[in-house]
């Protein structure tokens, strides 16, 4: 078994290193995907933020590279726990082999520690980490911004069917629970996940990418095991500062 095992591995890497580039399929903000030579596998570049962005510059490695490590090791992660996603292995580069997913025109936002703003919004005021995650979802459709939307909204706009809204709240939640696990090992809290779906052979399944632009990663080293004391922001600003988020997540120091 375990032999079997290591060959389906050792197949499923080098299928990542065979497939070729194609042409563009569709241009994302900060990603693009690219056809391939394979039927239904796509690759996902990671694009680097021009330096008119406001980028403060620093390290030595492309942030492009950096969300690609970042994200490869969180949905390897996922995969030891069972999370049906589009990843399939990571390329040199900013690059990674995925499998193409119907997209599913929604956003799901979980909250574990929001920022204060959050609380505003509901007229309370700041309540730190919450008891209990809460989820929000978002429709994605057209060019404007999200759109805060409830279960019912896509129903009528037959966006999506009921019995994927429930995968996709398993999902979500199981996402979360696991990065979490993750980043309390690493002395990090996540404050909040942004995940996209999409529909692959009559399932819902994780799509996109896990990083710092979908991630609010907060530092916990300074909190101790009774919960006090406080959680500051992961500086991400610089090459330097997410290459050192990088190596934390991946437990490299």
């Amino acid at each position: 078994m375990k032999a079997q095992a290591q060959s389906l591995l050792l197949e499923s890497r080098e299928g990542v290193a065979e497939t070729a580039r194609g042409e563009l399929f569709v241009g994302q903000p900060g990603r693009n995907l690219y056809k391939t030579n394979k039927r239904d596998l796509l690759i996902q570049e990671f694009v680097s933020p021009s330096p008119a962005n406001g980028r403060k510059k620093g390290g030595h490695r492309d942030p492009a590279e950096l969300r690609n490590q970042i994200s490869s090791y969180l949905f390897e992660y996922l995969k030891g726990f069972h999370v049906p996603t589009h990843y399939l292995g990571a390329r040199p580069g900013a690059e990674m082999l995925v499998k193409y997913a119907e997209p599913l025109p929604l956003l799901a936002r979980i909250y574990n520690t929001p920022d204060p703003g959050w609380a505003q919004r509901f007229g309370i005021a700041d309540i730190g980490r919450l008891e209990f995650p809460v989820i929000e979802h978002y429709l994605t459709a057209g060019a404007g911004a999200p759109s805060w939307i409830n279960e019912y909204h896509l129903y009528a706009f037959n966006l999506a069917k009921p019995d994927e809204f429930r995968q996709v709240n398993r999902l979500a939640t199981k996402v979360n629970a696991v990065l979490r696990g993750l980043c309390e090992r690493r002395e990090l809290a996540i404050a909040d996940i942004g995940l996209t779906f999409g529909r692959y052979n009559n399932q819902v399944i994780l799509t996109g990418e896990l990083s710092h632009l979908t991630c609010t990663f907060l530092d916990a080293s300074a909190v101790n095991r009774k919960g006090n004391g406080a959680y500051t922001p992961v500086e991400t600003g610089t090459d330097e500062a997410l290459e050192s988020l990088c190596g934390r997540l991946k437990h490299n120091g």
